[in-house]
């Protein structure tokens, strides 16, 4: 949903026994923060795009646009190595490393550092 989200229960019969109830059958959730908008745009336009505007997206959450990296030295590296190019405030995946948008994006995800689940990473 546009301002967080919810998750269902799991079991199928707790889901069923809440609807037939009238009840919701959600859960938990999670509120998205002004933080978490500002860098769900950033990684959206990496994703789809492959490049992204850092100081418009700033200018349009009225952010600081050095804030913007949570994960400096991944994006150093990247930048380095000729992944990705940085030019008057636009990041852009350089042609033949769109294989690696993913480790390109993760350097601007805040939750990424801090979670402990379970699915793939990008390294």
């Amino acid at each position: 949903m546009p301002h967080g989200f919810v998750q269902n229960v799991v079991a199928i019969r707790d889901y069923l026994n809440r609807i037939a109830e009238g009840r919701l059958a959600t859960v938990k959730g999670y509120a998205f923060t002004e933080d978490d908008l500002f860098r769900a745009d950033i990684i959206e336009r990496i994703m789809c795009d492959l490049t992204v505007d850092l100081e418009q997206i700033s200018r349009i959450h009225r952010r600081d646009p050095r804030t913007a990296v949570v994960d400096r030295a991944r994006i150093d590296r990247l930048l380095a190595d000729g992944v990705a190019t940085m030019s008057q405030g636009r990041l852009t995946v350089s042609e033949g490393s769109e294989f690696l948008v993913r480790s390109v994006a993760s350097a601007f995800d805040a939750h990424l550092l801090r979670s402990t689940g379970v699915h793939s990473r990008a390294v």
